[in-house]
């Protein structure tokens, strides 16, 4: 900014501050009001100035982005920028000479503080210049979109086990605040208000994933095939990207394989738009049939719920999270072959109760969320954060009193604590890698009494997990591989723990000798089916073994 400028910037901070009769309309102005100015003389010019105050905008962390429209001609030289008030001055930011109607930027060191968390627009022109506001935006600038969001309009006290219908209006409020922070949205219904949410989207500029909602419901037998129907329309109706037929249909057990694979296939044959499902990803390595049907691989990652080893029951801890994640992800990637693996949802509740040890909270979630996201872009995974809004109607339906803490912003549109980080396109440093220290070690870290029908529990150092297997052998009158001959390789958890069932037949029990080898992924190990001693080229493939005696 020239020195001429800053002159006429540091005469109005003395006049509107200090004079009783200063013509300052920004506390008042609304955006379609005209004559939102006032003229001040400074050195030999005359300073005009066009004030817009946001009234519902408070001063927090930059960046943002400003855009003014002015009524008739706009004056041929001019600056724009964001200012608020701090202990008795103006301070300034970004003042740039536009040459159309855009949006400008504002440092991202600019952090305004004010005594009433006021943001005000101000444009400035000079030498017998007067700007008149017709019209002021001011934007948080999103300098890393998220990949996806899941979408949930159910809020002021709406309820899908209630058939509520969301209004459109509800939907196209939502997503015009969440546009702007992501790329895709993806649904998890197409009926009862649902439907309008491809269109709304898309007229955003926002990819879509629409599915369709399917359950076990005895008691409404037409309900599925109204969501199969909706989402089969939309389809058809070009705003809709890629469908999902179910979410977690295999996990609540509501739907055989088969009849989910039949849907599906009824899907693509009438848009001819690539189809998937979306589950749990340990639900869909258990079904290699339903991948093999979909077209996109979408699973749900959720280190919250997912049982942490170490703790027996309880979730994994976030600062382990991704880890985990990172680990479970690689070994689904290897199971699919060379089908894209989209992440469909992922998230960390902000409040409710822990989960042994996965606490929910207000900065863990803003953690994980930051921790996932430096993981997602630095691997290209595409995901869809779970999710948009804090639903209070999941209260009731999910244990540890998580289910209303899910979003990234709160029911009332709040973007949480700590969440603006991301989209400031800030990252963390990789915490989700195994790192290999030490000499490969196995040892057994609970192995079941002589006549016990309990699994065997080891663990392995010095070795990562994505790329080793455990190999076990258990001698009963001769050596015989375990748990089958048909599953020979036990996998190692991220973690380094693992475990393995060594009574699948006979009176595996009664066991008197039980050896356990780490070879490479991809091995495969010799079958012993009774056989009077180990085969040697065991000690050949194997970078660590032990045994162990039971009287």
């Amino acid at each position: 900014m020239s020195p001429h400028v800053t002159s006429a910037l540091n005469h109005r901070i003395n006049v509107i501050l200090t004079g009783d009769a200063c013509y300052d309309k920004s506390s008042n102005a609304v955006a379609d009001v005209p004559n939102q100015r006032l003229h001040l003389n400074a050195g030999l010019s005359k300073a005009s100035w066009a004030i817009y105050g946001f009234p519902d905008v408070v001063a927090e962390a930059a960046p943002f982005q400003i855009r003014v429209q002015l009524f008739g001609s706009a004056p041929k030289q001019y600056y724009i920028g964001i200012a608020d008030y701090q202990y008795q001055a103006w301070q300034w930011a970004s003042v740039d000479a536009p040459t159309g109607d855009d949006y400008y930027d504002i440092p991202s060191e600019y952090q305004p503080v004010s005594p009433n968390e006021k943001l005000y627009a101000v444009v400035v022109a000079w030498d017998n210049q007067y700007p008149t506001l017709a019209s002021v935006t001011l934007n948080r600038k999103v300098v890393y979109p998220a990949y996806g969001l899941c979408f949930g309009p159910y809020l002021n006290g709406l309820d899908p086990n209630h058939k509520d219908i969301v209004p459109p209006e509800q939907i196209s409020s939502l997503l015009e605040t969440v546009a702007p922070y992501c790329e895709w949205v993806r649904t998890h219904g197409a009926t009862h208000g649902l439907e309008y949410v491809p269109a709304v989207a898309k007229s955003l500029g926002l990819s879509v994933a629409a599915a369709c909602w399917l359950g076990n419901y005895p008691s409404d037998p037409g309900a599925n095939e109204s969501e199969i129907i909706s989402v089969i329309a939309l389809g058809q109706s070009g705003d809709v990207d890629f469908i999902i037929v179910g979410t977690e249909v295999l996990l609540r057990r509501d739907l055989t394989p088969d009849e989910l694979i039949a849907i599906m296939q009824r899907v693509k044959a009438e848009t001819g738009l690539p189809v998937t499902t979306n589950d749990t990803w340990y639900e869909l390595m258990r079904n290699p049939d339903v991948m093999a049907e979909c077209d996109i691989i979408l699973a749900n990652f959720y280190s919250f719920w997912e049982p942490y080893w170490h703790d027996g029951d309880g979730g994994v801890p976030v600062e382990k999270a991704m880890q985990a994640l990172n680990y479970n992800y690689q070994n689904l990637c290897d199971a699919v072959g060379n089908k894209p693996v989209i992440v469909g949802e992922v998230g960390w509740p902000s409040d409710g109760d822990p989960n042994g040890l996965a606490i929910p909270s207000p900065e863990n979630a803003a953690f994980f969320f930051l921790n996932f996201a430096s993981w997602a872009r630095a691997n290209d995974v595409p995901y869809f954060s779970f999710e948009a809004f804090d639903e209070a109607w999941k209260a009731s339906y999910e244990p540890s009193n998580v289910g209303d803490h899910w979003g990234l912003w709160t029911e009332d549109s709040v973007l949480k604590p700590g969440m603006m980080r991301v989209f400031n396109g800030e990252t963390m440093a990789d915490n989700w890698s195994y790192i290999v220290s030490g000499d490969p070690v196995i040892e057994f870290t609970s192995v079941p009494p002589y006549g016990s029908f309990d699994d065997l529990v080891g663990m392995t150092s010095g070795v990562n997990p994505l790329d080793y297997r455990v190999v076990v052998y258990v001698y009963v009158g001769g050596w015989w591989t375990k748990p089958t001959f048909a599953q020979p390789l036990t996998a190692i958890r991220w973690d380094g723990t693992w475990e393995c069932d060594i009574t699948t037949g006979g009176a595996d029990e009664t066991a008197t000798e039980i050896a356990a080898y780490v070879v490479p992924n991809g091995y495969d190990p010799p079958p012993c089916n009774g056989d009077a001693v180990l085969p040697a080229e065991l000690g050949d493939n194997s970078v660590a073994h032990t045994e162990v005696t039971r009287p």
